[in-house]
C-alpha cells in the first residue's frame, strides 16, 4: 500500500524491512515479517538497530521521512521533516507517544554522526504531538487514519477528512491496490 500512496520505487532490505524511496521523501516501515514497525528496534538497541536499514540513503536529502508505527493492536505515523527540523507523531486516537518522537531524534543526531561525521545538537529538533488532526472514532481504522495521515502530507495538503469518510477511503484502497494506480 505504501508504494502505492507515494508512487516510488520500493529497496527491499534485510529482514523483510521495506523502505520507500523518492527524490525527497522516504518512508521506513516492516514490509513482512514481523508486524511491528521500525519503532521497536529503535527503542530496544537505538541507532544501531536500525542503522543497515538506511545505510545506502541519505536521510538529511530527503524533505521528509515517514515512519508506519505499530504499537502492537494501533497504528500510528511519525513524521520527520527535515525542512523544518521538525518531528511529528500523528495518533488517530490522540494519544501521546514522546518516546517515540524523542527516540526518533536521538536517531537522527546519530545518523548525522555517522554519516555526515559531525555531531548535531539535539536541540535543533521540534519534537511535536500533533492532536489537531482527524480523529479516529471507533477501534478498527486507525490504519486508514495512518495512511490518509501519510499520503496528506505527502502532498502538503490539510487534513480534510473525517471518520466518517473511513469506509470510502478503505474501498478507494482496495481499488488502487487492485488496480495498481491511485485515483
Amino acid at each position: 500500500l505504501l508504494r502505492q500512496v507515494f508512487r516510488h520505487h520500493v529497496v527491499p532490505q534485510s529482514g523483510g524491512t521495506l523502505v520507500v524511496i523518492s527524490e525527497k521523501r522516504i518512508v521506513i516501515g516492516n514490509g513482512g515479517g514481523s508486524p511491528y514497525s521500525a519503532l521497536i528496534p529503535l527503542l530496544k538497541v537505538g541507532h544501531q538497530g536500525l542503522a543497515r536499514w538506511t545505510r545506502k540513503v541519505d536521510l538529511f536529502s530527503k524533505d521528509l521521512i515517514m515512519i508506519p508505527i505499530h504499537l502492537g493492536m494501533h497504528w500510528c505515523l511519525a513524521v520527520i521533516d527535515n525542512r523544518t527540523s521538525t518531528i511529528t507523531y500523528y495518533d488517530s486516537l490522540l494519544g501521546d507517544n514522546h518516546q517515540c518522537t524523542a527516540a526518533l531524534r536521538d536517531y537522527m543526531v546519530a545518523e548525522h554522526l555517522s554519516k555526515k561525521k559531525q555531531p548535531m545538537d539535539p536541540a535543533s529538533w521540534k519534537l511535536v504531538i500533533e492532536k489537531d488532526l482527524p480523529e479516529q472514532m471507533n477501534g478498527c481504522d486507525c490504519g486508514v487514519f495512518a495512511c490518509k495521515y501519510a499520503e496528506y502530507i505527502s502532498q502538503d495538503r490539510p487534513f480534510d477528512f473525517a471518520q466518517s469518510d473511513m469506509p470510502y477511503f478503505r474501498r478507494r484502497m482496495i481499488w488502487e491496490i487492485i488496480n495498481k494506480t491511485l485515483l
